[in-house]
């Protein structure tokens, strides 16, 4: 009785595990690679990963360790592979190196059709990254003025959150010309 039992749970504990997300190794990832964090699986739980430095932070979908390099992978529901899917997974790399000290040299986005991407994680990519991160400042800080105009106050973080109390941008005047802090080699 008690064998059936731990028979039963065995059986349903693996069709647990399979019936979630498709196994790494169906999608061209090599046998090597070893899945260090899942968003998707009940044993190796994701964490997010911040770089309080840049005030981003950020979720690979999992992470491999590969060739021993820990290399993030996102997974996407829609077919067709976008360059925001390889800004998204520079920032993975970025905030991995900052946070771990060992750069990605490479990252995985894989398709809803099951179509692997692989995204190298160059200096180029790395410009882009940094790039979008002074374009999104430079938004937010258009929105504050823009919001400060209309009389409106800015607006309380959560307390659960890990960037506590209030957060002021900076004006929009105080700004450089984005021309002028734009990463070289992207001019």
């Amino acid at each position: 009785m008690i064998a059936a039992l731990v028979i039963a749970l065995a059986i349903f504990f693996a069709w647990l595990c399979l019936s979630g997300k498709k196994s790494l190794c169906n999608l061209g990832i090599p046998v090597r690679a070893r899945a260090v964090s899942s968003d998707g699986s009940l044993f190796r739980k994701q964490r997010v990963i911040r770089s309080y430095e840049y005030r981003i932070s950020g979720k690979p979908d999992d992470m491999l360790k590969e060739n021993g390099y820990l290399i993030p992978v996102e997974r996407k529901q829609r077919h067709r592979f976008y360059r925001s899917d390889a800004i998204q997974l520079g920032v993975y790399c970025f905030l991995m190196e900052k946070r771990y000290g060992q750069r990605p040299p490479y990252g995985y986005v894989i398709l809803g059709n099951d179509e692997r991407v692989k995204v190298k994680y160059d200096e180029k990519l790395k410009a882009d990254v940094l790039w979008t991160i002074v374009e999104m400042r430079l938004i937010l800080a258009r929105i504050a003025r823009l919001k400060k105009a209309a009389g409106v106050r800015p607006a309380q973080v959560k307390k659960s959150s890990e960037f506590r109390g209030s957060y002021e941008f900076p004006d929009a005047d105080e700004l450089l010309d984005p021309e002028e802090i734009k990463p070289a080699g992207l001019r």
